[in-house]
């Protein structure tokens, strides 16, 4: 019988945000490479860019996605789900 959503039958797991302790490992291992490196790391990203602009932003935007977390989407809504009511503030000028 499969577990209920949310129960998996193990009170002792990894808790939620927890990272994988293998995960954590290996991105540990990663940047200890790339530590005292980021200059050749940054003058082989050049020589790519120089050669295919395309490819670079591609490795760029890959590299990326590995060491900076992906930001959600936040969908805001009014009451119940409504649309957001715009206003209107009109600052007095001034003069008057």
């Amino acid at each position: 019988m499969p577990a209920a959503p949310g129960n998996n039958y193990n009170p002792h797991g990894r808790g939620k945000g927890n990272i994988n302790e293998v995960s954590k490992r290996v991105k540990e291992t990663f940047a200890a490479l790339l530590e005292g490196r980021a200059e050749e790391l940054a003058e082989a990203l050049d020589r790519i860019r120089d050669k295919d602009p395309k490819g670079y932003l591609e490795l760029y935007i890959k590299l990326s996605e590995r060491f900076v977390p992906a930001m959600s989407r936040t969908e805001v809504t009014g009451l119940d789900g409504e649309p957001i009511q715009p206003i209107q503030i009109i600052l007095p000028k001034k003069d008057e």
